[in-house]
């Protein structure tokens, strides 16, 4: 006993500098879709004109990508596991920047939201693959701090992007909105290929089938309906027939998952009420705090009247702040623990909008 108490503390003491490369790393994979998708935000009314098209049907740009994103999200693990996770997070980020490019040549709607749809198979598995590298590689008790500054793309992204856009599309052209992912995409693939940790693939692993085809359709159908409803209303058949097929299909997924030995998505954490209330929280936060960063400069060009450039200009305090914010945060939970600094971050999130 006494030997492994002395062996523990002859270990080096660990230090944030030993994994920041791959912190950095995913950060950037992380930052590259994140960019894209906020970029079109503010690029809608632009592709509007430049098709020479409708609202609702480039709204399909967006609706087509957010539908691929959450029906390859769910493979991601498996796919991981199979194939590993460095040569599937290098594989989605090149899949990601070659459709990035098709989208810049596009030169029609329905192309460019065909080409959107490979983007999201690709940006899909990007994030959810360099989450779970960061937390192999983290020990427990640094997760915040490691977090907080993976987290730091997560917020500059979407509200950096507005501004990129703006400035794109009044002093260049709207096709560099895609065409900008290919440097940024290759400095990621880079990162990926020099730091990220190689590990075997497990060729043993046994795909859920039943998971496999169930949750795209259950999860594509429920987001498709939610995008309907913001265009048709809740009481729509458009809306109403795809959440009920959808809702029926999620719950005939999670039978299966609960089934299975190896299953797609491990639901059983669902019975741990810490678990829970933790992911509860973070569901909530996400809605309120990227439904406002996504929703804003369309509100300041669309009702305000603004330009792009100006839209995004008006941004880039609550990116500094964000950036200060998400990294003290990080700190602040490996001291003090989780419930003090969520609550503190949550009230300072939800009051001004109170004012």
């Amino acid at each position: 006993m006494s030997e492994t108490k002395d062996s523990d503390s002859m270990k080096p003491a660990f230090s944030l500098k030993q994994i920041l490369p791959i912190i950095l790393a995913v950060a950037s994979g992380m930052f590259l879709v994140i960019l894209d998708s906020t970029i079109m935000n503010v690029a809608v009314p632009k592709l509007v004109s430049a098709f020479d098209t409708n609202l609702s049907t480039i709204q399909w740009v967006i609706t087509a990508y957010t539908l691929s994103l959450s029906a390859v999200i769910p493979l991601a693990g498996w796919f991981s596991d199979r194939f590993s996770p460095k040569r599937m997070f290098m594989i989605s980020i090149v899949l990601f920047v070659l459709a990035s490019v098709l989208c810049a040549m596009a030169t029609t709607p329905t192309q460019l939201i065909v080409f959107r749809i490979i983007q999201g198979l690709g940006g899909g598995m990007v994030a959810p693959i360099g989450i779970a590298t960061v937390f192999m590689v983290a020990p427990p008790d640094k997760r915040g701090s490691v977090m907080g500054i993976l987290g730091i793309p997560m917020l500059l992204a979407p509200i950096l992007g507005p501004l990129l856009s703006g400035w794109l599309i009044e002093y260049i052209n709207w096709h560099w909105i895609f065409f900008i992912n290919v440097p940024v995409g290759i400095l990621a693939l880079f990162m990926a290929w020099r730091y990220l940790p190689a590990s075997d693939a497990k060729s043993n692993n046994k795909l859920d089938v039943i998971g496999a085809l169930l949750a795209p359709v259950a999860f594509t159908s429920i987001v498709f309906s939610v995008h309907q409803a913001g265009e048709k209303g809740w009481s729509n058949l458009w809306t109403l027939a795809p959440l009920a097929w959808g809702l029926i299909i999620l719950a005939i997924f999670i039978w299966n998952e609960l089934r299975q030995k190896h299953p797609l998505l491990e639901l059983r954490v669902f019975r741990s009420p810490t678990f829970v209330h933790g992911i509860s929280v973070a569901w909530l936060n996400q809605i309120a705090l990227f439904g406002s960063i996504l929703l804003f400069p369309l509100y300041l060009q669309q009702v305000r009247g603004l330009t792009p450039l100006e839209a995004g200009l008006y941004v880039i305090p609550q990116a500094l702040l964000s950036t200060v914010g998400i990294n003290a945060g990080g700190r602040l939970f490996d001291r003090f623990g989780v419930r003090p600094v969520a609550i503190i971050g949550i009230l300072n999130f939800a009051v001004p909008y109170l004012l």
